[in-house]
């Protein structure tokens, strides 16, 4: 039984972080959450430097030249999540918390959950002037047969989208004791970098960047300014809050899943023999 009231969660926003220290502590607040030990939780967290995460079960070597993101200063970090391959780089990335008791969102299917957070995520853009929706559409590039395809080379149902272009990526994790859910709301366009670092032939790697320019948008690429980010971790609080019925309050994470954080960065998200390797298919929804 949860230690906390079913309808108050709390949001918590990260100072940036590596690629290993961000994937730790998402782990350590799902453990916690999953314990009863934390109320259900919004995180929204940058990165630093530049990281590409991949789902848990991707053989990265064979897909993203390692040498070369060395050598550019990219990191690497490997997700408790599936998935394919992102750049994360000028975009503010969310991971949401709960057990499936804790919400009926959270007690029905994966695409039921992926659906309900999307419509959090909308409803805070919309807040911030954004007219962003969830997609209906669906995936008919054959290009996305590619195994190595990135995250933001596809557009899923229930995704976010802004004037029918992928705004947020995301990717799913689900036991019987918790759900996470976390995914990039693109600021700007390095993420497109991530076709550089591809173990791909040319005339895939054009195609590629033809895709993901024309069927993906950061928000840099309408009116958006400084002062609107700065209050979309707000606008997103609220956003949630109203679509979940929950009362959500800012709070900072707790000793546990600081320590907990640490503790598995320097056994394994902080090890690049982990790192590299897989480690099996979780239950995941569509999307990243």
């Amino acid at each position: 039984m949860s230690l906390h009231e079913p309808h108050r969660w709390r949001i918590l926003f990260s100072d940036e972080s590596d690629g290993a220290g961000n994937m730790a502590l998402d782990e350590a607040i799902s453990e916690s959450v999953a314990a009863g030990l934390s109320p259900p939780t919004l995180r929204l967290y940058t990165w630093n430097p530049p990281t590409i995460s991949f789902g848990c079960s991707q053989h990265i070597e064979s897909e993203i030249d390692v040498d070369a993101c060395q050598r550019d200063g990219i990191g690497l970090a490997r997700r408790i999540s599936g998935g394919r391959a992102v750049l994360h780089s000028q975009e503010l990335t969310y991971s949401v918390f709960a057990k499936p008791n804790d919400h009926r969102a959270f007690s029905g299917s994966i695409n039921d959950t992926y659906e309900a957070i999307s419509r959090g995520l909308v409803k805070g853009l919309l807040r911030s002037g954004v007219d962003a929706e969830l997609y209906r559409g669906e995936v008919g590039a054959q290009i996305l047969a590619q195994t190595s395809a990135p995250c933001f080379a596809s557009t899923s149902r229930s995704e976010v989208v802004l004037q029918g272009r992928k705004l947020v990526g995301s990717a799913q994790r689900r036991t019987a004791d918790v759900v996470l859910q976390h995914g990039s709301i693109l600021l700007g366009r390095d993420h497109l970098r991530i076709i550089d670092y591809m173990r791909v032939t040319e005339s895939v790697r054009l195609r590629l960047k033809r895709y993901m320019e024309d069927n993906t948008i950061s928000l840099q690429q309408t009116d958006w300014d400084e002062a609107r980010s700065k209050k979309l971790p707000e606008r997103l609080r609220q956003g949630f809050a109203e679509v979940f019925e929950i009362d959500l309050e800012w709070d900072s994470q707790s000793d546990f899943e600081r320590d907990r954080a640490i503790s598995l960065v320097s056994t394994r998200y902080g090890l690049k023999s982990w790192t590299l390797k897989t480690h099996g298919s979780p239950k995941v929804a569509a999307g990243v």
